[in-house]
């Protein structure tokens, strides 16, 4: 990743029996000839250039696709709509138009990707324009998801988290969530309005294994701690993973978060909270 790209030979284009396809730190011209890979099953790209075509032209004619990681570059949601095999996908969220893009419009997804069973996306430095609050959700947008992974979020920004409830709970099939945290120290988290959060039902019947990592104990944390325990009949592990051993400021800081996930209602008997304070 660190020296000059490297130029490929336009022949890659003609193993059109090729399944899977991993690009990094390389540039790519695709001939004229050029009507798609209808085999390819896997494509994984990072630090990609494609000089007379783009992303989405790429994508869209390998119509077999069932696994898309992409890591840099630019895409657009309605070339990965177009994808209706994907059962996998990784996404960074600032690859897409930030003029174009909302909430809503992440969560609509899921009704054209009828199959998609991991969806991982990353945060980091993206912030939605638009508010899920008053829109009219799907109850099962994700029918098919088994594992959601949500890198980087932003607990200061009240659309991105409203987004992250939603999500949760239009995915009925959930089995595993992995939610990595991100706090700015220069805006205080938002308390989200509770009558908002109480009209998302998460409703996650086979949701079993949590983990939280950068957690800071806010109010917000504390909230989706809160409806996972209530609404996971299934739930058995929520590990969480606090930012640093001095974010409750002491023992007595501790005991006072652990009393308080203590006195939560589970749906789950079997359902345990694992925080690693070190």
């Amino acid at each position: 990743m660190h020296v000059p790209p490297l130029k490929l030979s336009t022949h890659i284009f003609s193993c059109v029996e090729l399944e899977s396809l991993t690009l990094h730190n390389c540039s790519v011209y695709s001939p004229p000839t050029f009507c798609g890979l209808p085999n390819l099953l896997r494509l994984d790209l990072g630090k990609v250039v494609f000089e007379n075509t783009s992303l989405g032209e790429i994508i869209t004619r390998s119509p077999s696709l069932e696994i898309l990681s992409v890591s840099q570059g630019e895409i657009k949601l309605v070339d990965i709509a177009k994808l209706i095999n994907l059962k996998e996908l990784f996404l960074p969220l600032h690859l897409l138009d930030h003029r174009a893009i909302t909430s809503s419009l992440i969560v609509d997804l899921g009704t054209c990707l009828p199959n998609l069973q991991l969806l991982s996306l990353d945060f980091l430095d993206y912030q939605f324009l638009g508010d899920l609050v008053g829109t009219v959700r799907v109850p099962s947008s994700f029918p098919c998801l088994e594992s959601l992974t949500l890198y980087q979020i932003d607990f200061s920004c009240k659309t991105n988290l409203m987004f992250a409830f939603e999500l949760i709970g239009c995915s009925p099939k959930l089995q595993t969530l992995w939610i990595s945290a991100k706090h700015n120290d220069a805006v205080p988290p938002p308390a989200i309005f509770l009558s908002e959060i109480n009209s998302i039902q998460f409703g996650l019947p086979q949701l079993r294994n949590v983990a939280l990592l950068s957690f800071q104990g806010s109010e917000n944390e504390i909230l989706l701690i809160k409806k996972l325990l209530a609404d996971s009949p299934s739930l058995k592990i929520i590990d969480i993973y606090p930012v640093s051993s001095e974010v409750f400021n002491g023992d007595s800081g501790r005991l006072m978060v652990a009393t308080k996930l203590l006195k939560f209602h589970r749906a789950s008997t079997n359902a345990e909270v694992d925080i690693y304070w070190s």
